[in-house]
């Protein structure tokens, strides 16, 4: 076990109380540092129920800590919010969704992947990419093989070598 989980203000006890700054836009960060100090997937709760209340750099933590917890698979509002208004927003939740490796992420990425803005078309086929890599380690050869022949097929440019390579 983390010494730092077991001891002092992160125990697993001190969850419920953490998470309540989950919203707070000055102590998000600190609250979501503090309860992913194990990666412990009881957090996960904490975490889906404060995602719909919060707004601004709240939601993005909140998004990104989901990510690096793989527990965004199953989410409906992280997949929802892959076709945010706000290209931060959809950027981080493309992000958590891949790293969850959900098989239901498939058609929202490579949706996102075809983005206009170039920066946002890398992105998102970044994380379509992470996505199929995890879907691959889960034994979900037909949604990352989808996305690797969907973008060999559409990444013809000279400036898409890397992405045909890589898918």
């Amino acid at each position: 076990a983390n010494a730092a989980w077991t001891r002092g203000p992160a125990r697993p006890e001190n969850a419920p109380a953490i998470a309540r700054f989950l919203l707070d836009k000055d102590l998000c960060e600190y609250a979501t540092q503090a309860l992913l100090v194990r990666k412990d997937k009881a957090v996960i709760p904490l975490f889906a129920e404060a995602l719909p209340k919060a707004t601004g750099g709240c939601r993005l933590t909140i998004l990104q800590a989901l990510g690096v917890l793989q527990a965004a698979k199953a989410l409906p509002l992280v997949l929802k919010a892959v076709g945010d208004g706000d290209r931060e927003v959809r950027l981080t939740a493309a992000a958590a969704l891949a790293n969850s490796g959900d098989p239901a992420a498939v058609d929202a990425l490579l949706k996102a992947a075809e983005a206009e803005s170039p920066y946002e078309r890398s992105q998102m086929t970044d994380t379509a990419l992470l996505l199929a890599r995890r879907l691959g380690e889960a034994g979900e050869k037909a949604g990352a093989e989808r996305i690797c022949r969907q973008l060999l097929k559409a990444r013809t440019g000279e400036g898409d070598v890397h992405v045909r390579c890589a898918a």
